[in-house]
């Protein structure tokens, strides 16, 4: 990544805090004062921009607890839409380039079983993917010029100092740890992304024309597969026991997640499979053991 200053919104979260904590061997990161995202009007964002001058606002600030804005839509929309809001209308003010997180979960409720394109039409079941795809319309129509990501569920291993939320991996190695099995849903797909690959394309993705694109790795494997495959790279003895079949949920209508990479491919940015990804992941924290088969 070139030289440069970098706006980060939610540092001190999952992606956030990672991308903070790589970003600043390549160029000076800024973390965005809480306070001002939370209850900043656009005009004192745009007087923070304009001070500290960045080359670009990475957004990743967000409640991405589903279940809590399902039962909180009010203190979603405040977090999930209206903050957005206000920082597009502050970087379109001054003229900063804005990358924002948005989620796979706008694809919640499309019926397709295929990868579903950017340009599918969309109508969000939960509240937390109809802020999301809120968000969208209102980052794009405030600043044309915005990129927005549309993430996969995002996974890493604990790192010291940085914040870990609970992903499938976390999941896995706390259930052989603690022996208490794990369920995993039988009828729900969806790609998951090691957030060290979404970091890597950071610098390929802040020169991106503005728009919408799906990113993070693809899959074609349930959720419930996905991780007995996670659980046979750990060797895992009897996985089956230890990872549970989740077979109620979404059967009458399984759920779709899944996104195709073209658009991302077309600007010569691709990500690794689920498959790679998990694998890449582990060994890298030295937990893909000898004879696993990759």
């Amino acid at each position: 990544m070139k030289s440069g200053t970098l706006v980060i919104t939610g540092w001190s979260g999952f992606l956030g805090s990672r991308l903070r904590n790589s970003l600043t061997e390549h160029v000076r990161v800024i973390p965005a004062p809480r306070d001002l995202i939370r209850s900043g009007s656009a005009e004192e964002l745009e007087q923070f921009l304009r001070r500290h001058r960045p080359d670009a606002v990475i957004h990743c600030a967000a409640l991405s607890d589903t279940g809590l804005c399902e039962t909180n839509p009010a203190q979603s929309f405040h977090a999930n839409v209206a903050l957005p809001g206000r920082l597009a209308r502050a970087c379109a003010a001054a003229g900063t380039r804005l990358v924002a997180m948005s989620s796979d979960q706008v694809y919640n409720g499309v019926r397709s079983l295929e990868p579903s394109s950017e340009e599918v039409s969309l109508a969000p079941v939960s509240v937390y993917g109809r802020h999301k795809l809120e968000a969208e319309r209102a980052v794009l129509s405030a600043c044309p010029d915005a990129v927005i990501l549309r993430l996969t569920w995002l996974f890493d291993l604990p790192v010291r100092g940085l914040k870990t939320n609970r992903n499938l991996l976390t999941g896995i190695l706390d259930a052989a740890v603690t022996g208490s099995p794990a369920s995993y849903f039988v009828h729900d797909f969806r790609g998951m992304t090691y957030t060290q690959d979404l970091i890597s394309a950071f610098g390929s993705i802040l020169s991106l024309p503005g728009g919408i694109y799906n990113t993070g790795s693809t899959n074609t494997l349930s959720t419930y597969d996905t991780a007995i495959y996670t659980a046979s790279l750990l060797r895992i003895p009897n996985p089956e026991v230890l990872i549970q079949r989740n077979e109620d949920a979404f059967r009458d209508s399984p759920r779709n997640l899944t996104m195709s990479g073209e658009k991302l491919a077309a600007a010569g940015i691709r990500f690794p499979d689920t498959k790679e990804a998990i694998a890449r992941c582990l060994s890298d924290f030295g937990l893909l053991r000898q004879g696993s088969d990759v």
